[in-house]
């Protein structure tokens, strides 16, 4: 595939774009989980080009407490079971009802539980 790295990370601000604009409830969710996909593979295309060396991604992934998160959200959506979770409970995903506020469009928001707390959600 040509444009490199560069077009995974267009990919991803797509369907961040989409996530964030998307007024169907169904749709809104879909596009989350595409954009988590998306997004954990970046980090192979940014590996396997060379544009960021193994090491430094590694350390990347290990400070970062967001990317752990995103490769577990990635892959549960992606596998039936996750056989090596980033942490001893996988996120879970709930709806809560937020009257006026709800992140899907509707009266209902995605919370996305990490660790038993409530993790930042698009």
């Amino acid at each position: 595939m040509s444009g490199g790295w560069q077009t995974q990370l267009d990919r991803v601000r797509r369907w961040h774009r989409r996530t964030s604009n998307a007024t169907d409830p169904t749709d809104r969710c879909d596009y989350l989980y595409a954009f988590f996909e998306s997004a954990l593979h970046l980090r192979d295309w940014l590996k396997d080009t060379g544009a960021v060396p193994e090491a430094k991604l590694q350390t990347f992934f290990e400070t970062n407490e967001d990317m752990p998160l995103c490769r577990d959200l990635a892959n549960s959506h992606k596998h039936y079971s996750l056989s090596r979770p980033s942490q001893s409970n996988p996120p879970s995903e709930v709806r809560e009802y937020s009257p006026s506020t709800g992140n899907l469009g509707t009266e209902v928001s995605l919370m996305i539980l990490s660790d038993g707390q409530e993790a930042r959600c698009i």
